[in-house]
């Protein structure tokens, strides 16, 4: 590995670990410096950053480490203290701890069909076009609202009118008095907890521009509870 490279990834790691030591020890949030470190692909949920007091104090996954042209992902590790989510409410969490309720699988990105007289909703497996099938993560997740305007930010406000998140949506969960699943990465402590449950869209979806006719691709699994698929 190039010193350069090796430099950099030790920094990342330094870093990490510093925000872990400071949640734990109450800070509110700490988030690590972007000019290190970077989530991979900008995926959800947000696994960057450590939250602390009452929160998980780590929820740093996977990290993208950019230097000399490369991309180098470097896996940390997890501490966690009692669920923030089972202590504040939708509205109390911050910014930070609302992203990392999103588990990831990628279900509200697939479009759905509203029946115009009994306003029933049909779910289909095809994907926004900014969402990676193979992966469920979404290619530019920061920029989406401005590469497809008709993509939805989740507010606690807006989940009061929504009806289309899928079971086992934490952000539906919470609303309705549920705890998180087992599976979720905030309790499990690695993102991998969504494709062994099922829950994860990755491999079972097409790209919007290759598609065709919605009405051709309606499935029911999206608006169901996920069971564990088999290898």
């Amino acid at each position: 590995m190039p010193a350069a490279l090796a430099l950099a990834r030790n920094r990342a790691r330094k870093e990490a670990k510093s925000c872990a030591a400071q949640a734990i020890r109450g800070n509110a949030k700490v988030l690590p410096n972007p000019a290190n470190m970077m989530r991979l692909n900008m995926m959800r949920p947000c696994h960057a950053h450590a939250v602390g007091r009452n929160g998980l104090a780590v929820h740093v996954c996977y990290l993208l480490v950019h230097t000399c042209g490369v991309a180098w992902r470097i896996k940390l590790g997890y501490a966690a203290s009692m669920g923030f989510w089972r202590t504040k409410t939708l509205v109390q969490m911050s910014r930070a701890e609302w992203e990392s309720l999103c588990d990831g699988c990628g279900r509200c990105c697939l479009h759905k069909l509203r029946d115009d007289d009994t306003n029933e909703i049909e779910f289909t497996n095809v994907a926004c076009r900014l969402l990676d099938t193979a992966t469920a993560r979404c290619r530019d997740y920061a920029n989406r609202k401005t590469l497809v305007p008709d993509c939805i930010k989740l507010t606690p406000k807006r989940l009061e009118k929504i009806d289309w998140l899928p079971p086992s949506c934490a952000y539906r969960l919470l609303q309705e008095g549920k705890d998180l699943p087992s599976w979720h990465p905030l309790r499990c402590g690695k993102s991998e907890g969504v494709v062994e449950a099922g829950a994860s869209v990755a491999g079972r979806c097409i790209d919007e521009r290759h598609a065709g006719p919605l009405e051709h691709h309606v499935v029911d699994w999206p608006g169901k509870t996920p069971t564990r698929r088999r290898p």
